[in-house]
């Protein structure tokens, strides 16, 4: 009896002991298996793609153009005088006297004759706040001359050799190229603008009947200078000037 019970009790241990160590096995297996599926993990890397990269635009240089229709235009008169010379009638800034005050004239020191023997005297600078009062006047483009010439434009102050006050008196304009004359507006011609891109002056020119020598209208015109003469052209587009 004794026997079989300390066969028994060797049964109970064995079964005991092969019991732990089946469950130690159990137990480690899933250990390694986190382990190495951790390593898995941080060696094997997911397939990237490839960064796209754009084109870029290489900088350009900043090249300024003249687009079709803009033009460099200089006003003749001081800015705050726009409005009243567009409401006023031309044949009025013809007279010397508003003529004188809605321009920029200064005293030039100059005096000369401005046509031989019939008009002369003290001469004052038509001046602008862009230049240094030379304005390069070109023939018209009908001439395809690319020749400009530098002209400098007074406004005189007398007629007939004598120095008037009359307000009324027509506005009279000498022209002097290279420092000489080489003509004069008498009382037809006002000068509102110098256009820089086509060399020109542009302004209103009177138009007087032949006949009774009574002014009968007036245009817009470009006017040109081609060596000789002073042609003028009728202003396709009077918008270009604010009209």
């Amino acid at each position: 009896m004794k026997k079989a019970l300390a066969t028994l009790l060797c049964l109970v241990m064995a079964f005991g002991v092969l019991s732990g160590c089946s469950k130690a096995n159990t137990d480690s297996k899933p250990t390694e298996d986190s382990a190495d599926s951790s390593i898995e993990e941080s060696t094997t890397e997911a397939p990237t793609e490839e960064p796209t990269t754009e084109p870029t635009e290489q900088p350009t240089e900043s090249v300024t153009t003249e687009q079709p229709g803009e033009e460099v235009i200089i006003p003749l008169f001081p800015e705050e005088n726009r409005d009243q010379i567009y409401q006023m009638d031309p044949m009025e800034l013809l007279k010397f006297g508003q003529f004188y005050q809605m321009f920029n004239i200064h005293g030039s020191g100059k005096t000369d004759y401005v046509v031989d023997g019939l008009a002369g005297g003290e001469l004052e600078l038509l001046t602008n706040d862009y230049f240094n009062n030379s304005y390069e006047i070109s023939a018209p483009p009908s001439d395809s001359s690319s020749t400009t010439y530098p002209t400098t434009v007074y406004v005189s102050q007398s007629m007939n050799n004598q120095i008037t006050n009359d307000p009324n008196s027509p506005v009279v304009l000498v022209f002097y190229v290279d420092g000489a004359k080489v003509g004069a507006s008498m009382g037809n011609f006002i000068p509102l603008y110098y256009n820089e891109t086509r060399h020109c002056f542009v302004g209103y020119l009177i138009d007087f009947n032949e006949s009774t020598g009574e002014a009968e209208g007036f245009r817009l015109v470009e006017k040109y200078y081609n060596g000789k003469f002073w042609p003028v052209v009728d202003v396709a587009d009077s918008s270009l000037y604010g009209f």
